[in-house]
């Protein structure tokens, strides 16, 4: 989790984006905070200095933790592709 937080802070606030809904605005720090078999717990630091804790489903879910590093990786690609459907693919959820 700490490499995600240190390395990939933008996939976090992708991940609120597009699996929550969160509007951009709202989200000014984000942090993984949670990582089990049913996805991911990420706090976002917002408006007005509250801080939310959102769930990011894992759909399916994962049966093991083995399978967490590419299902992260693919969702940060689904989120990257549809929230900046002009950019070329990121490289940056590894």
């Amino acid at each position: 989790m700490s490499h995600m937080n240190k390395d990939h802070a933008h996939n976090m606030r992708d991940y609120l984006m597009y699996y929550c809904g969160v509007d951009r605005g709202m989200i000014g720090c984000a942090q993984m905070v949670e990582l089990d078999d049913a996805g991911m717990t990420i706090v976002a630091d917002g408006a007005e200095a509250r801080s939310t804790r959102y769930h990011v489903p894992f759909t399916p879910p994962l049966h093991n933790l083995e399978g967490i590093r590419p299902r992260v990786i693919e969702m940060a690609h689904t989120a990257a592709k549809a929230l900046r459907p002009n950019d070329p693919l990121p490289g940056g959820a590894h």
